[in-house]
């Protein structure tokens, strides 16, 4: 992983197309902020890795939470990705790459293919590059394949965090997360 190149800019999150609820974009933002703040960014900032992009929108939310961050997408097709996230980009099979990583991550988000096979074969190939204390979220946690690769993978050696706050809809937040123990 490259060390830190210093502070992007920042596309307003809020208004690049995405599949993500005001809640979610919102979350994802936090949740950048709070890991940027956990690992300093020097020398090596923390790297956020994004399963799945389609338009960006959750790359340009991770970017608006830490500006200094190490922000990776992974996608098959990357013709539909809107504004500069300022991320590094690969394109492909997301589990092909996966075990061709090798850099350890701090935020993985999962949102590539919903099917079950799919989901297992990303949570096998990327979940072992998550740091003790990192974080591993699951974007459409409300969407039966996804739950039931959540389910069959069991989260042994992870907590599950609380993610919706008060007064927010059950629907606002379709995102399941998980902290690696340390």
């Amino acid at each position: 992983m490259p060390s830190n190149q210093g502070v992007f800019p920042v596309t307003n999150y809020r208004e690049v197309a995405a599949h993500l609820t005001p809640p979610e974009r919102e979350y994802l933002k936090d949740v950048a902020e709070q890991i940027a703040k956990e690992v300093p960014a020097s020398p090596i900032a923390p790297l956020f890795v994004h399963i799945g992009v389609m338009h960006g929108g959750s790359l340009h939310c991770s970017r608006a939470g830490s500006p200094e961050g190490l922000i990776v997408g992974v996608d098959l097709n990357l013709k539909t990705l809107r504004g500069d996230p300022q991320a590094v980009l690969l394109q492909g099979n997301s589990t092909e790459l996966g075990w061709h990583f090798e850099t350890p991550i701090h935020f993985l988000l999962m949102d590539g293919a919903h099917d079950w096979p799919s989901i297992m074969l990303d949570i096998e190939a990327w979940a072992r590059l998550v740091v003790p204390g990192g974080i591993m979220a699951f974007h459409d946690a409300d969407y039966h394949q996804v739950i039931k690769a959540i389910e069959e993978w069991g989260a042994e050696g992870w907590e599950e965090m609380e993610l919706n706050p008060p007064n927010t809809p059950h629907t606002a937040l379709r995102i399941r997360a998980f902290r690696k123990s340390k």
